[in-house]
């Protein structure tokens, strides 16, 4: 709300400069004032804005609140495939940042110019890429840009919440637990033979065994798959002979390793819970702004100091393909250098803020190449975010 009277306090302010300015034209002689002042003339300018990104609190989520964590891509020198088991499970919620804009910062405006006030319409674009959670300076990589919106399944295995981890596994269906099975006996066959290791009878082993074997081992795969065929799938959650899911959830959380557990969480996604994947090359916005600007001109001086205030629309972009208009101010200030009656020179700094919550909805979002789960991965995203930049600005005017 604060905001939003910030913006049209600076629409009333720009309308009382401009009226301003009209009003000391009637009022005066007009053969004074042209003589001071000059006629009214109409201008384009084009200028360069390098600009420094203040872009805060970054977030994003799947569309309907599912996403328990982010993770990002874990670089390892390879092209980058969309895999559950390429993502870093070792860092869940990367502080996600930007660069600055020091390149792709262009505006260009049109306006007229009366006495000492002038109102123009400035068009502008800038993009600030995507900071890698392991940047150091080098040239970008794809991989910088990718990351996997996990659910909670695979994210209490790996963050070790053996508690929340049980309730999901529960709240699974035995047909999704084959599939899991089927992948781990696939794919993961160490695991496979860990998880239903020798039993001892004790409270810590799991007798993850068929009825009637000598207790060796034996693979968690082919057993948990005979069960649930030999019961119709009515074994799993509370079952017995690697049907049980606290029994599962235990081995899981005991017997595997970090890098084990890791494995298990792509497994996981790409046969149980689903994930998406988001690709953040940079966060890029147009702005459509209407600016009143007051040149404080003095006979004799070239050199003209200059304040603008501006309202608007910003069109931001956050994934390829999608913009979402918000409300936008700015301010500026400098100094312009008349090089002749039709051309001048400025250069100043300015303050741009985007108003509003910052929320971005229906953000599309890819799939995992090796995605089995159905209706789980759903199709958007929604961020948040406060964003502003500050800058400089240099250029030049036409008038005519």
């Amino acid at each position: 709300m604060k905001e939003r009277k910030l913006a049209l306090s600076g629409a009333v302010a720009m309308t009382v400069l401009v009226s301003t300015a009209g009003t000391g034209t009637a009022a005066g002689s007009d053969v004074d004032y042209v003589s001071k002042f000059g006629e009214g003339s109409f201008y384009v300018g084009l200028n360069y804005s390098p600009a420094f990104s203040k872009i805060n609190g970054f977030e994003i989520r799947e569309s309907t609140g599912e996403t328990a964590a982010v993770y990002p891509y874990m670089k390892d020198g390879t092209r980058v495939e969309w895999k559950a088991e390429k993502f870093d499970w070792n860092t869940p919620d990367p502080r996600i940042k930007f660069k600055n804009n020091p390149i792709v910062a262009l505006e260009g405006s049109v306006g007229y110019s009366i006495g000492v006030a002038r109102v123009e319409l400035e068009i502008g674009y800038e993009q600030f890429k995507t900071k890698g959670i392991r940047d150091t300076g080098s040239k970008e990589e794809e991989a910088d840009a990718v990351y996997l919106l996990a659910k909670k399944l695979p994210h209490t295995l790996v963050s070790d919440q053996s508690d929340k981890f049980l309730e999901e596994l529960k709240n699974t269906k035995a047909a999704e637990i084959v599939k899991f099975a089927e992948a781990v006996g696939t794919s993961a066959k160490d695991i496979d033979k860990k998880v239903c290791k020798k039993t001892e009878n004790t409270e810590d082993s799991w007798k993850c065994t068929q009825t009637g074997n000598d207790g060796g081992d034996k693979e968690f795969s082919k057993i948990f798959t005979k069960k649930n065929v030999d019961t119709s799938g009515k074994a799993w959650p509370n079952g017995s002979d690697a049907a049980k899911a606290e029994d599962l959830s235990t081995a899981l959380n005991r017997e595997l390793t970090s890098a084990e557990k890791n494995k298990v969480a792509g497994l996981l996604t790409r046969t149980i819970s689903g994930g998406e994947v988001v690709e953040i090359r940079a966060v890029s916005t147009t702005s459509v702004m209407l600016n009143g600007c007051y040149d404080l001109q003095s006979e004799g001086f070239s050199i003209v100091p200059y304040a603008c205030l501006g309202v608007g629309a910003n069109f931001v972009g956050i994934v390829d393909g999608h913009v979402t208009p918000k409300l936008a101010y700015k301010v500026k200030a400098g100094l312009s250098y008349e090089l002749s009656p039709e051309i001048s020179m400025f250069a100043g700094g300015f303050y741009h803020r985007v108003l509003g919550e910052g929320e971005y909805d229906d953000l599309p979002v890819l799939r995992l190449v090796d995605d089995a789960t159905t209706n789980k991965t759903k199709e958007f995203a929604k961020a948040s975010f406060k964003m502003a930049y500050t800058g400089a600005e240099i250029g030049v005017r036409f008038a005519f």
